[in-house]
Parts: C-alpha cells; sequence; structure tokens
C-alpha cells in the first residue's frame, strides 16, 4: 500500500481498538510515528523493533514496514512529510540526515524519556491541529514545528544524525545542487 499525501506535511492521531495487523507497505514520504499507548511490533526493512509508549519510530521513504498491534488500545501521533518539501524547506542537513542520509547500523527506534515525550508529544499535536485546521499559513508554521522537533530530537540523540565528517560532505553537497553549474549538469 503506497498511499500518496496531497499535501507536504501530512499529521494526525489516531486510536486503535480492533485491528491487529497492517500488511507490508511504504510511502513516497517520511513517516514519523510517536506511540502514545499500548504496544506495537515494526517490522522496517526485515528489521523487527517493539515499542511502547514513548517510542518513536522514523522511516524513510519507500523504507518497506509492517506493524502488528500487540496491546490495545494503541495510540500514536502520525506525521508524513514529503521528502520534496524537506530537501527544500530544511536548511540545515544535518537535521534531514535523520530522514534520509543515516549513519550505518542506524536504529528506527528512539525511546523518548519522561522529559523528552511530553516536549515531542506537544509538537506532534500542533502538527496534527495545524494539518487538520489549515488556517493561514499552516504549512510555514508546521516546518517550524518540525524544524524544532528535529532540533529537540538532535540534541538528544546526535548520534542518530550524521557524524561530522560526513556532515561536513553533505553540506557541500547540499550547497551544490542549488548553483547554476549542478543544475547544468544535471539537464
Amino acid at each position: 500500500m503506497n498511499r500518496p499525501i496531497l499535501e507536504p506535511i501530512y499529521a494526525y492521531y489516531q486510536e486503535s481498538q480492533n485491528s491487529s495487523f497492517i500488511l507490508e507497505h511504504h510511502h513516497s514520504q517520511y513517516e514519523l510515528i510517536l506511540v502514545a499507548e499500548g504496544r506495537v511490533r515494526f517490522c522496517v526493512e526485515q528489521t523487527k523493533y517493539e515499542l511502547d509508549a514513548g517510542d518513536l519510530i522514523l522511516i524513510s521513504a519507500l523504507e518497506k514496514h509492517s506493524i502488528s498491534i500487540l496491546s490495545f488500545p494503541y495510540r500514536r501521533y502520525v506525521l508524513a512529510v514529503s521528502t520534496d518539501f524537506c530537501s527544500m524547506h530544511i536548511q540545515e542537513p544535518l537535521l534531514l540526515s535523520i530522514l534520509s542520509h543515516r549513519p550505518e547500523g542506524f536504529c528506527h527506534k528512539i525511546h523518548l524519556d519522561a522529559s523528552l515525550y511530553p516536549q515531542a508529544e506537544q509538537h506532534f499535536k500542533l502538527l496534527s491541529t495545524e494539518a487538520s485546521m489549515k488556517e493561514q499559513l499552516w504549512q510555514q508554521r508546521s516546518l517550524l514545528l518540525l524544524n524544532d522537533l528535529l532540533i529537540l530530537l538532535f540534541r538528544s540523540f546526535q548520534s542518530y544524525f550524521l557524524q561530522k565528517k560526513t556532515h561536513l560532505f553533505f553540506t557541500w553537497l547540499y550547497k551544490c545542487k542549488n548553483t547554476s553549474v549542478f543544475t547544468i549538469q544535471s539537464q
């Protein structure tokens, strides 16, 4: 199942009471899922992770994944973000690296402790509200919230992001893609 999103940022809250699994599928966007309650098993590219309340899973574009719900209710926040939107608007390649250019041995699961979870949950709630209400400048505010969420994760989980040497290369590459020389070669 590859359900396309029409908006560059798509966020929502969902609760499941009875469905026990979601078959393997993929998306063309990045997906972040914050577990609020319940227990669930994700299989991402054949690696299994068990998540409980307070866990976050980061799924890159086109990564195959399936879900088995182990305990109910299963409550979660879901954020799906277009890859193009991210590459055009997230100006710091280091922040984008947790979604796209991941370190070797990357673990898709992050456990948020009791001090970090409420902050992340607040970001997800605000993103869900912005995505559902679509008030003026909702995409700009959503982008600010996404950047802030990525900074929050970076400050607590730097090993999930590119290391300095690799970061310098991707910063250079990121800047080159916007130059006319790089554009001419790609035409």
